[in-house]
């Protein structure tokens, strides 16, 4: 039991007694001693801060342990730190054991909980997920904000970005409302993954690092600040290699210490892809097990020089197999290794259907290198933002 783990721990270590503990805890000693006697449950995040304080390495395995023993309002908290650390047993198990219960915020929880469970395991479509969580009219101030998020991600999801900035600010108004701080500090790093990548496709650097560190800011969920570095690392791409450089290795490092493959593929992913273009050979040490990968080596061969290579490996790629985001590094790709107008305007328009404005600029920049109109370009390059601008006078 964790409590008996905790007595157990504050015995074997000299520099920490209940006193300090509470403090961590952000807590009473009164209720730190109920606790540890098992008269009385602390809040959620309390339990949190001390399990992260003392063990942190074993941070998510004990909370899974704990998190399956709390009822209805821990539950509750519960289900978002399971949904957050990928506990998907427990998640499932906090889903079935609060479905029984007859109070209506319990329930609200877990029909907004499904939703997300819906999404993850993609039992629906985005269009019919929408449809539920716009007809969800929540009570609760917790989970009228996730609504909104689960909204936003959506639309991401299906690149209409447009929707998701000219979505009103109900989640940022009330998001300083919610009384727990850990539902308030996750809540936040929800929104701010989506917002920093919506503003980092829309060319709104300034906003996509303002959103990346909201995120870093955050308490409690250290391991998507993998996710803030690898965006304000992309931010730099075009303005400063060794920025840039710096804020992926920083997302790797947060990808390493949490082992959150997806995260660490993405991060080295784009350092390799930052040192290709800037033509600094590092050699290319991934594992071609993707088509993303294969993308990223053929370029990393096109700015060594090895065309002859690259147009090898090109010749294999099955464009009709591709969705819009890949074709369009295809064709920029294919751009830069026949110094072809045709296929960097194909990457264009593929960056645009995908509304990727900052990525739309890889493209450009080749285009102005080949004596293209200037004008012309430089008003393709500000579609993005131009785009966002309608949308903040529709929001006004």
């Amino acid at each position: 039991m964790l409590q008996e783990r905790i007595l157990q721990t504050l015995e074997d270590l000299d520099d920490i007694d209940q006193r300090k503990l509470a403090r961590v805890a952000n807590t009473t000693e009164a209720a730190l001693s109920r606790f540890l006697n098992e008269q009385e449950e602390l809040i959620f995040e309390s339990v949190l801060r001390i399990v992260k304080y003392l063990y942190p390495n074993e941070q998510v395995t004990i909370m899974a342990d704990y998190i399956i023993t709390q009822k209805s309002y821990n539950a509750r908290l519960g289900l978002e730190y399971c949904s957050i650390n990928r506990l998907w047993v427990e998640c499932n198990y906090l889903l079935n054991m609060l479905s029984k219960s007859t109070d209506p915020c319990d329930q609200e929880w877990v029909f907004m909980y499904t939703l997300l469970k819906e999404k993850r395991e993609a039992t629906h479509s985005h269009v019919h997920l929408i449809s539920k969580v716009e007809q969800f009219h929540p009570k609760e101030i917790e989970l009228k904000v996730l609504a909104s998020i689960f909204r936003r991600i959506l639309y991401f999801e299906l690149n209409d970005n447009n929707t998701v900035l000219s979505s009103n600010n109900d989640a940022e108004t009330l998001i300083e409302k919610i009384k727990s701080d850990y539902i308030r500090s996750s809540y936040s790093v929800r929104l701010g993954v989506i917002m920093s990548s919506v503003h980092l496709y829309g060319n709104n650097p300034e906003k996509a690092r303002q959103y990346s560190y909201y995120i870093i800011g955050q308490d409690f969920i250290d391991f998507v600040k993998s996710v803030a570095y690898n965006n304000l690392g992309q931010t730099y791409m075009l303005e400063d290699y060794e920025r840039a450089k710096d804020y992926f290795i920083t997302a790797i490092n947060y990808a390493i210490t949490f082992n959150h493959s997806v995260y660490l593929k993405t991060a080295r992913l784009n350092l390799s892809f930052l040192q290709s273009y800037y033509q600094i050979d590092s050699g290319f040490s991934e594992p071609i097990d993707d088509y993303a990968t294969y993308a990223n080596y053929i370029f990393y061969l096109i700015q060594k020089g090895e065309h002859s290579l690259a147009q090898k490996n090109m010749d294999q790629i099955d464009i009709k197999t591709l969705t819009d985001w890949d074709k369009a590094f295809y064709f920029y790709y294919m751009g830069l290794l026949k110094n072809d107008r045709s296929s960097l305007y194909e990457s264009v328009k593929a960056f645009y259907s995908v509304e990727n404005y900052f990525y739309l600029q890889f493209p450009l920049l080749e285009l102005q290198k080949l004596g293209d109109d200037e004008e012309a370009l430089q008003f393709l390059k500000k579609r993005g933002r131009f785009s966002e601008k309608i949308v903040n006078r529709r929001i006004r």
